[in-house]
């Protein structure tokens, strides 16, 4: 019996603890059509690429990092929203969390550059950040609140924080936001 028990407790606690891993494949099917058109210019401009293969030249608009970086930037997906919680964070949704952060330049950096934002809501106005690591150095701020919406300079950068008003906040928890540049998502 106290074999079940501790076998259901670390059932339980596995699950509670293990992040969901999800996959997501496509398939594409290129269609060739005759008179190129417009479809030529944009690809062009696009690539640099002519119409020579057209089956080719789709695949290489499928690959380009710039397109996708584009994608990255628009959708907004090398920012991770999550609330911290003792046993396993809530990771939001891309439409999903509380909180939106604008950055002036992810992309400016010389380097890879990745930030983690740790963060806790005061009130329906203020928060104060916890802890603030870029490229794995620790920044120093003072502890003082900031207002939604207000411009925060970091090093030669300006961070915005705005609530979204699409979930409640728990005021007092701690929320992170993790940003890495969109060519990296993009790969």
């Amino acid at each position: 019996m106290l074999t079940v028990a501790a076998s259901l407790i670390v059932a339980y606690c596995y699950i509670k603890m293990t992040r969901v891993t999800y996959s997501a494949n496509a398939t594409v099917m290129l269609v060739t059509r005759n008179n190129a058109g417009t479809e030529a210019v944009v690809l062009k401009d696009l690539t640099g690429v002519t119409m020579n293969n057209k089956a080719v030249n789709e695949i290489e608009i499928f690959k380009s990092y710039a397109v996708m970086r584009r994608v990255v930037e628009h959708l907004g997906l090398n920012f991770v929203y999550t609330k911290s919680r003792r046993i396993k964070p809530i990771i939001y949704d891309l439409n999903a969390s509380p909180f939106v952060m604008m950055y002036d330049g992810v992309e400016n950096h010389p380097n890879p550059f990745s930030a983690k934002f740790v963060f806790a809501p005061i009130d329906s106005l203020t928060y104060c950040f916890k802890s603030i690591n870029v490229n794995n150095q620790k920044y120093i701020f003072d502890d003082r609140p900031y207002r939604y919406g207000e411009e925060v300079r970091i090093w030669s950068h300006t961070i915005c924080l705005k609530p979204t008003g699409v979930c409640q906040v728990d005021y007092g928890d701690t929320y992170e936001i993790q940003m890495q540049s969109s060519l990296r998502t993009a790969k």
